[in-house]
């Protein structure tokens, strides 16, 4: 089987089965199946950091990846506390493990959906998630989770009244303004970027309205947020949102729809994935002046019915800031690669690259926020 289409010879294979939920500098947290793992030294050696112990039938499927994804199975990350503690998120709860302990038990059972797409932790130590599930009918109400006591209890602390959004995407620390960021979707209207600076007693749009502002990633800069779209049927870009003009641009159109993004150095990657049948998984990097590609995974996309069934495919990036220019990444539903924890060097990929392949227009888009950053 071919290797996948690569700007970059600079690519390890780590592990076999491991997925990277984190990385601290050198420092990456990861996970095998239902157990926490830890590498202290960017991978070269790993130690157990604990287990997550569920229903007998998930400790039967879960080693498979293939029925793991299917059963929505496995750990969707891993928050470090700065005592000692760790939080994780599993099938339909959050666990939480103390300090010195290698015990991960649940703190908190979803009530509606799967699992949040993340937890944001900001600098007073608040921990926050927004609910993420079906809502068809957009018949309930949207809630968002805190907790100021290091996730070991929760209550909402914000509520989308029902028919205004679907679900909320992702919340994300903003360090420079000390704000938290949401995104909601689905639908024209439903979809924003939002913004508080006090706890969520107050919330307020900064962009909202169209399939250019959907989006489930965040890399907030300081002179602006760039961001990846996640539009099922239209184009995508990786966007910049101007803090000080208050515009949004494209920088890049990318061959679909956003899940992942991460910080490699000064730099930001995104990873697209296959949501419809014209969708390619493939990595970008760059920053507010311009995005190349690293790597274009090919896909296995089958039918709708299938992608549905198993999940779309795509590669996972963690949460953090990894140094330069090591980029840990984790493929899912590809040819290659899949279920392996890969290290990518970045050198040299942002450097004398013509987009051959992956060139598109982003020409007549562009967008003006609806208030001052």
């Amino acid at each position: 089987m071919g290797e996948p289409v690569s700007l970059n010879e600079e690519i390890r294979e780590i592990q076999k089965g491991v997925t990277i939920h984190r990385t601290e500098g050198e420092v990456l947290w990861a996970s095998r199946g239902m157990e926490v793992c830890r590498s202290q030294d960017g991978g070269k050696s790993w130690q157990e950091d604990g287990y997550v112990s569920t229903a007998g039938w998930r400790r039967v499927v879960d080693p498979f990846p293939l029925m793991r994804r299917m059963s929505r199975g496995g750990i969707f990350g891993i928050w470090p506390q700065s005592d000692g503690a760790r939080i994780c998120v599993g099938p339909k709860m959050i666990l939480r493990a103390g300090a010195g302990s290698s015990e991960y038990r649940c703190v908190f059972s979803f009530p509606r959906g799967s699992r949040p797409l993340n937890l944001c932790q900001g600098k007073d130590g608040r921990i926050y998630w927004g609910e993420y599930f079906l809502n068809l009918t957009r018949s309930a109400p949207v809630r968002i989770f805190g907790s100021t006591n290091g996730g070991q209890e929760w209550e909402v602390v914000y509520t989308f009244p029902k028919g205004s959004v679907c679900h909320v995407h992702r919340i994300v620390y903003d360090p420079y303004e000390d704000a938290l960021l949401v995104c909601t979707g689905d639908r024209d209207p439903e979809v924003g970027i939002w913004k508080t600076t006090d706890g969520f007693r107050n919330l307020k749009p900064l962009v909202q309205g169209t399939q250019r502002y959907r989006t489930t990633s965040l890399i907030v800069r300081p002179q602006s947020i760039l961001y990846g779209t996640d539009d099922p049927v239209g184009k995508n870009y990786i966007i910049s949102l101007d803090r000080r003009r208050g515009t949004v641009e494209p920088i890049q159109e990318i061959p679909g729809p956003v899940l992942y993004a991460c910080q490699v150095g000064e730099y930001a990657v995104f990873a697209t994935m296959v949501e419809k049948k014209n969708h390619e998984i493939t990595l970008w990097a760059g920053n507010e002046n311009s995005f190349r590609l690293v790597m274009h995974f090919r896909a296995r996309k089958m039918n709708q019915l299938w992608r549905e069934l198993v999940g779309y495919g795509t590669v996972i990036l963690p949460e953090g800031q990894s140094v330069w220019p090591n980029l840990f990444c984790t493929p899912v539903g590809t040819y290659d690669y899949s279920n392996r924890l890969l290290r990518i060097n970045l050198q040299g990929t942002l450097v004398g690259f013509e987009d051959i392949e992956w060139r598109m227009e982003t020409k007549n888009f562009v967008g003006e926020a609806n208030v001052s950053l």
